[in-house]
């Protein structure tokens, strides 16, 4: 996402315009630190500096928090077979059970997991 691409304005267009989406959800939110170091090696397979991207994520107030043994198992008892859900959207999902709040994405697939947290699914059409 970290590179230019229609997911890539589309979160663009989100942080640089929190109101659209209601900003408490793109401001001041969590990452899971799986999630973060993912973040960055995309960020530096697209030619990003990852620092930069860090810093410009922790500008918006994303704080990195740690994977649990909790998000671990959440992660795993979220996993089923044929599922498009990988790993990292797994332990986003489990500490969004951990932490109790709402989960925000722009995939739909993340709808279908009956035992995750509550999804909010931004649409990209929506932030054009």
């Amino acid at each position: 996402m970290l590179r230019p691409s229609p997911e890539w304005n589309t979160v663009c267009g989100a942080l640089s315009s929190p109101t659209r989406l209601d900003g408490r959800y793109l401001v001041e939110g969590v990452m899971g630190a799986a999630n973060w170091s993912e973040v960055l090696q995309k960020a530096s397979k697209h030619g990003a500096e990852a620092d930069v991207v860090a810093r410009l994520l922790t500008s918006f107030g994303i704080s990195v928090t740690d994977v649990t043994r909790e998000d671990a198992q959440g992660a795993a008892d979220l996993w089923r077979a044929r599922s498009t859900l990988s790993l990292a959207d797994r332990l986003c999902l489990a500490l969004g059970l951990r932490l109790g709040e709402e989960v925000v994405t722009l995939h739909a697939a993340w709808l279908e997991v009956p035992a995750g947290p509550s999804v909010r699914l931004i649409n990209r059409d929506t932030l054009r």
